[in-house]
């Protein structure tokens, strides 16, 4: 008799580990931030030496180096973010500003390239095209 119930225990308790119960993975729910994104404006500090902008910075806090042109730097608060531009968030949330488009945020340990636009928008169109080589981005235009 006893023998059952441990047969019986040890059934119901390996069923679900058998078959797979309970073992699966469960979706990765993603939320946007909670910071309300209005229509991006430019900052009032540009840098008129970088052609082609498609970006600025608006650091918030945040920490980012900046490779441009095989050199190395720290992102400033306003700089404009051009083509080819690779992007290494080191601390807090890094957003990037596109022009009259919207705003993207770059979170600690992400890693970015800005590419260049393959296709040219048509008339109230907004486009952008980033290369996420680590980390997590979200973006709203």
């Amino acid at each position: 008799m006893s023998y059952r119930i441990f047969a019986l225990c040890s059934l119901v308790i390996s069923a679900p580990l058998l078959f797979g119960m309970g073992c699966r993975p469960r979706p990765r729910i993603v939320q946007a931030p909670s910071v309300p994104v209005e229509k991006a404006q430019e900052p009032s500090q540009t840098d008129e030496s970088i052609q082609g902008v498609l970006a600025y910075a608006n650091l918030a806090g945040a920490r980012a180096d900046l490779i441009r042109d095989g050199s190395e730097s720290s992102v400033q608060d306003g700089q404009a973010l051009a083509e080819g531009d690779q992007i290494k968030v080191t601390n807090g949330t890094l957003e990037l500003i596109y022009p009259d488009a919207g705003i993207s945020q770059v979170s600690a340990g992400s890693e970015i390239v800005l590419l260049a636009q393959n296709d040219a928008p048509r008339d109230g169109e907004v486009s952008a095209e980033i290369e996420l080589i680590a980390g997590n981005i979200w973006t709203r235009f």
